[in-house]
């Protein structure tokens, strides 16, 4: 996702003016018009996996872990942008749209996706930070 700042040079984000242009996971070019979507297999098998991962790592108030039972945490299910013509449709939560959002619109859709009971078990966060900073930056 890329910021597009307003006509007369704002380098300033505002909600209702700046554009976020989602970047396509298949091609990797700007999308215009397409979805993000993560698959519902994804968040079932992330919400088992961390479940267990937590009984097996249940303690009291403190648990240490080690690099490696860190290194070991279970990966959430991964969102993905797409070009409509690029992606699978993998039969998920696919959110559709037909021009860039703006900040406001990413904002207002993240608040309704955290009320999600599954929403824990995926990578929306680091996805956001991924379509913002597309070269790693």
């Amino acid at each position: 996702m890329s910021i597009v700042p307003p006509k007369g040079g704002s380098h300033h984000p505002t909600a209702t003016q700046d554009l976020l242009t989602w970047t396509c996971d298949g091609c990797g070019d700007p999308i215009l018009s397409g979805f993000v979507a993560v698959r519902y297999a994804d968040i079932e098998a992330a919400g088992r996996a961390q479940t267990d991962w937590d009984r097996r790592h249940a303690g009291g108030l403190v648990v240490v872990l080690t690099r490696g039972e860190m290194a070991a945490m279970p990966e959430p299910a991964q969102w993905h942008a797409w070009h409509d013509d690029c992606g699978p449709h993998p039969g998920g939560n696919e959110y559709s749209f037909g021009q860039p959002p703006t900040f406001e619109a990413v904002l207002s859709w993240t608040v309704h996706l955290m009320e999600k009971n599954w929403f824990a078990a995926t990578d929306w966060g680091p996805f956001l930070r991924r379509q913002l900073h597309p070269q790693g930056c």
